[in-house]
C-alpha cells in the first residue's frame, strides 16, 4: 500500500459517512412528522374543536353555518407551535429529497449550496408568516 492510498482511506470513509447521512436525515424527518401528527391527533380535544365558535372565527353575514377569520387568543396554544414545527419538517423533507436527487456520490460532488439556502429561506418565510399571524391574532381590537 502506498502512502497516497493510506491518506485517502479516511477521506473515503468520510465521503461514505456523508453519503449515508442523507437517507438517515430523511428517515429522521419522516419520523418527526409522524410524531407531530400523532401528538396533534391524540392531544386535541375534538369535542371542543367541533363546538360552535371554537375556531375563533366570526359568523359569516350571509351563511350562518360558515365562519370567517378573526382574532383569537393563541396564548398557550400548543397546536400553533406543532403546526409551525410540522411545516418546517415538510420543508426539510422537500429540501432533503431535492438534495438526494442532485447529489451524486459517484462523482463526489457535494450538494449544491443553493438548494440548502433555498430550504433555509423557505423555512424563514414560513416562520415569519406564522409569527406575523400570531401577532395579528393576539392584538386587541
Amino acid at each position: 500500500m502506498g502512502e497516497a492510498e493510506l491518506a485517502s482511506k479516511p477521506e473515503r470513509d468520510m465521503k461514505r459517512a456523508q453519503r449515508d447521512l442523507l437517507p438517515a436525515l430523511l428517515l429522521a424527518v419522516l419520523l418527526a412528522m409522524l410524531v407531530l401528527l400523532a401528538t396533534a391527533a391524540l392531544g386535541l380535544d375534538w369535542r371542543e374543536a367541533d363546538s360552535a365558535g371554537a375556531s375563533g372565527g366570526n359568523v359569516h353575514p350571509v351563511y350562518s353555518s360558515m365562519e370567517q377569520g378573526g382574532r383569537r387568543d393563541l396564548s398557550g396554544s400548543w397546536l400553533f407551535w406543532l403546526g409551525l414545527a410540522f411545516g418546517i419538517c415538510q420543508i426539510a423533507l422537500i429540501t432533503a429529497l431535492l438534495s438526494l436527487a442532485v447529489h451524486k456520490p459517484a462523482e463526489r460532488r457535494p450538494v449544491p449550496a443553493f438548494i440548502l439556502a433555498g430550504g433555509v429561506a423557505y423555512a424563514a418565510v414560513l416562520s415569519s408568516l406564522f409569527l406575523s399571524y400570531r401577532i395579528y391574532a393576539e392584538k386587541p381590537d
